[in-house]
């Protein structure tokens, strides 16, 4: 037998006191799923599976990132220091360079 409810109640109009208006209705209630426990927990771990595959996906992904941030620091760190060698070496070549005039040398290249 299906779960009907001929009669339902709403409430029109905004005015003080608010008006209750009755109206008969052939629309059945939805009839409710009959959830055991242990279906309950199959959904709950379904869901749970789905949840641990989406974080594992990311935390995958995000390693992945994190390895190619750390490659690209380490090269930026080898340019840097390869820039401040070079600044060096511009610095003593100009030093060697005003001791080659002070003694009289002729500079080698």
């Amino acid at each position: 037998m299906p779960n009907t409810n001929p009669v339902r109640g709403y409430l029109t109009g905004f005015g003080s006191p608010p008006i209750l208006e009755i109206r008969e209705t052939s629309k059945a209630w939805p009839k409710a799923k009959k959830i055991t426990i242990d279906g309950l927990a199959a959904m709950v771990q379904k869901e749970f599976s789905a949840s641990h595959s989406e974080i594992s996906e990311l935390r995958t992904e995000l390693k992945n990132d994190i390895g190619e941030l750390k490659e690209g620091q380490e090269r930026i760190e080898l340019r840097l220091a390869n820039v401040a060698y070079r600044f060096g070496v511009v610095d003593l070549q100009s030093r060697v360079q005003v001791l080659e005039e002070k003694m009289g040398i002729k500079p080698e290249k």
